[in-house]
């Protein structure tokens, strides 16, 4: 119990205590928002675990393959589009509210939307013609119909992600965040069933499962549109356009560049496993990565709840309450990892079968590797976090760019000889990695030592 108790409850503790602050220290509405998002984050991931646990069930390990394989390349086709426009919505839609510059606020909504529309028409555009002239030249993949549906998600979801981003920016936090956390995981959960339900399981195909995305993320895209232009300030709707494009092209980049190496990151080990390996080694691994996502959990909700704390202690230069706060959250973080691992390393093969089905088992030595990782990124904290909300973006780009490097590299070389295992230790090595090379930055510029050991 005085384990427990030092463990998990006194960090708890300290964390609630600086996430809230001292009464009267912080807003009411950056609490409260911290809290909703802490439990949003819980619920949707909840939610996306149990789609994957569906979808795996209905399609078998080679639908599931090919399922994954044509969502994981429409996900690196969104960075280029995207080009990390959102994160910088949030900050600079807040800084322009908060000033009440309400031409250069419209300016920028119309600018982002026309570029990132654009982008996403002419990406979706080549890559069904490219894809196409392959069919005819090579002959067409196990994973290209999938594809095509899955083109559609590139304008509904870039779309759908600004208009978050502006509520977020917005401070609607909460309500920026329910399309993305909570609507799309649980549309699919409920389309997915619904299909089962109405056409039973010769009904549910990869196409079929991609379609049920594609409408979950414009029903999120309609909801986040509708609700931004409730919200949206009078003084918006009232002035003309001002153009800062330039400027807002050089702010940009650094979000551009994290993004982009962000989902390398994410989704590399799957798009060269694919390479490789028959569709049913894919829809294994991807199971394995849902399942390992549960690993992260705890970091992942976090990093959301904390991030105005960090950015506020560290304008008042309260390096003390920032270094308690960064102790407490790594230990929050690991204490949730670790169960996860010792559970996932004793029955990791059950477990598989028994929620995604017995051909899935193969994937224990895989799912145990990607947790091992996860365990080790949130003992060293929220990294990534106290870079980029102090006056550190540069060194978190640069060692997120380190990080998708070597992953590259990692999976390259291991997923030919070593297959998802191989897949497996690249992706948890550069996570690793990245932590490590992100802790020693954190420690020398912020300040503060970010690990469990404090």
């Amino acid at each position: 119990m005085s384990l427990l108790r030092n463990s998990l409850l006194s960090p708890l503790r300290e964390w609630i205590k600086e996430v809230v602050g001292p009464r009267g220290g912080v807003k009411a509405e950056i609490a409260g928002g911290a809290t909703g998002s802490f439990f949003l984050k819980a619920v949707g991931m909840l939610l996306r675990f149990g789609v994957g646990v569906v979808l795996a069930r209905l399609l078998g390990a080679d639908g599931y393959g090919i399922y994954a394989y044509a969502m994981a390349l429409v996900g690196l086709m969104q960075v280029p589009v995207q080009l990390g426009l959102p994160n910088l919505l949030v900050r600079e839609v807040a800084a322009y509210r908060e000033k009440g510059e309400w031409g250069l606020l419209r300016g920028l909504l119309a600018r982002v939307n026309q570029g990132v529309a654009s982008l996403a028409v002419l990406a979706g555009l080549g890559a069904f013609g490219a894809t196409w002239v392959y069919a005819e030249v090579r002959g067409e993949p196990t994973w290209l119909p999938a594809f095509w549906v899955a083109l559609f998600l590139i304008p509904l979801g870039s779309l759908s992600a600004l208009r978050q981003a502006t509520l977020r920016g917005l401070r609607h936090v909460i309500l920026g965040q329910i399309p993305e956390f909570l609507a799309r995981p649980a549309l699919a959960f409920l389309g997915f069933l619904a299909l089962y339900v109405g056409f039973g399981p010769q009904g549910v195909s990869p196409v079929s499962a991609v379609m049920v995305q594609v409408g979950g993320t414009a029903i999120a895209f309609l909801v986040g549109a509708w609700w931004l232009l409730r919200r949206i300030p009078e003084g918006v709707r009232r002035c003309a356009p001002e153009y800062e494009t330039r400027v807002w092209a050089r702010k940009a980049l650094p979000f551009v560049a994290l993004a982009g190496m962000g989902v390398i990151n994410q989704r590399i080990d799957i798009v060269m496993l694919g390479l490789y390996y028959p569709d049913a080694t894919v829809g294994i691994y991807q199971a394995v990565v849902v399942g390992g996502s549960l690993a992260s959990f705890g970091l992942q909700a976090v990093n959301t709840t904390i991030a105005p704390q960090i950015s506020r202690l560290w304008a008042a230069q309260d390096l003390v309450r920032l270094q308690r706060l960064a102790t407490a959250s790594a230990r929050i973080s690991a204490a949730v990892a670790l169960p996860v691992v010792v559970v996932f390393a004793a029955l990791g093969g059950p477990l598989l079968g028994l929620a995604f089905g017995s051909e899935f088992s193969a994937g224990a030595l895989a799912l145990t590797i990607l947790a091992v990782g996860q365990l080790v990124s949130s003992s060293f904290g929220s990294v990534g976090g106290f870079l980029t909300m102090t006056q550190y973006a540069g060194l978190a780009m640069r060692g997120v760019g380190i990080a998708a490097g070597a992953n590259v590299i990692l999976n390259a070389l291991l997923v030919p000889r070593f297959g998802m295992d191989g897949a497996a230790v690249a992706t948890a090595t550069s996570v690793a990695l990245v932590n490590v090379i992100l802790f020693f930055w954190v420690r020398r510029q912020v300040g503060i030592s970010s690990s469990v050991l404090g």
